[in-house]
């Protein structure tokens, strides 16, 4: 996305600012919550206890930024660079405005092997996960484990590595969402239909040893992503 300077300009003057309603400074700048913060270097960033609810910040360089105590739509982060983000405290609202905030209501669903895999990804304790942690998890090496369901994983907007060689998932469907993604190990499992990566462009890496995938699917894939490595 191309930023004006002025548009620049007018995001530094509302963040520069003491007041603390965020969305009254900047409607009153001129500025659009809904598209101005989209895809634009916002990073460090410091929202802390806001009421961000009206604002997109999707696709926005968001690194190292500090959302503690705030409240924000969950979509409105989608394909956001979240590195080094502070989301301690955070409120996320999904679109049918039901909170989701603290690790016993949005983790308590997932399995023990990837609640250990985010944990040590982020190298931190399990019962120190917070909802925020789903946000910034670069990859997870889920081999070998007893995983099946994708499904916990299917909001991790930031993963780019994921493995999942010798396990018993089948279906990836959960996964075609995930834009981040780069590379992904899926060496022995007994997965059929490889359909949901066709959108995900940022794939690069795709290991397929001892799988059942055929020779047409191989060409699917490589039409729908030129610059996917297959290892087979």
């Amino acid at each position: 996305m191309t930023v004006s300077p002025d548009l620049i300009s007018e995001i530094e003057s509302v963040l520069s600012s003491d007041i603390d309603d965020f969305e009254q400074l900047a409607r009153s700048a001129g500025l659009d919550p809904e598209k101005d913060f989209q895809g634009i270097c916002l990073k460090g960033i410091d929202l802390s206890g806001c009421d961000l609810r009206a604002f997109d910040f999707s696709g926005s360089d968001l690194r190292d930024a500090s959302f503690g105590g705030a409240t924000i739509y969950k979509k409105s982060l989608i394909n956001a660079v979240l590195k080094g983000a502070n989301f301690e405290g955070v409120k996320l609202i999904s679109e049918y405005e039901t909170e989701i905030s603290g690790l016993d209501i949005a983790l308590s669903s997932f399995p023990n092997e990837i609640l250990q895999a985010i944990a040590s990804s982020l190298g931190k304790a399990v019962d120190q996960l917070a909802i925020g942690d789903l946000l910034v998890v670069p990859w997870l090496d889920l081999s070998g484990t007893q995983v099946t369901d994708l499904a916990p994983l299917q909001n991790l907007n930031s993963l780019q590595t994921l493995d999942l060689r010798d396990t018993q998932v089948t279906d990836l469907t959960p996964l075609q969402n995930l834009n981040s993604l780069q590379t992904l190990y899926l060496s022995g499992t007994q997965v059929t239909d490889f359909t949901p990566l066709q959108n995900l462009n940022s794939l690069q890496m795709l290991d397929l040893r001892d799988t059942q995938v055929s020779v047409s699917e191989k060409e699917d894939l490589k039409k729908a992503l030129s610059e996917l490595e297959i290892f087979d």
